[in-house]
């Protein structure tokens, strides 16, 4: 609690109800039974790894591989024909 208290700017009597909030609140789901923490820890995972999914789909449609690194610097040499023309 003391890196999000100081994150939040919170004083040490704020810091303590919030983390008994969470407290509280981790226990009402552990008390009213495994199907609520099944979905709540389902949920959880979806949230936590939609953005690693997101990048790495981003990271694929971005990548060219061998080939398209080839072609760029294909692209990039000068033609050398016109050099040697009068």
């Amino acid at each position: 609690m003391d890196y999000l208290s100081s994150w939040l700017n919170l004083s040490t009597n704020m810091a303590w109800l919030l983390g008994v909030a969470i407290i509280a609140v981790l226990a009402y789901l552990n008390i009213c039974g495994l199907n609520v923490i099944a979905l709540n820890s389902i949920v959880m995972t979806v949230i936590i790894l939609v953005p690693f999914v997101a990048i790495t789909m981003s990271g694929f449609a971005n990548w060219h591989g061998l080939a398209g690194r080839r072609a760029r610097r294909r692209a990039r040499r000068p033609d050398r024909s016109s050099l040697c023309d009068p």
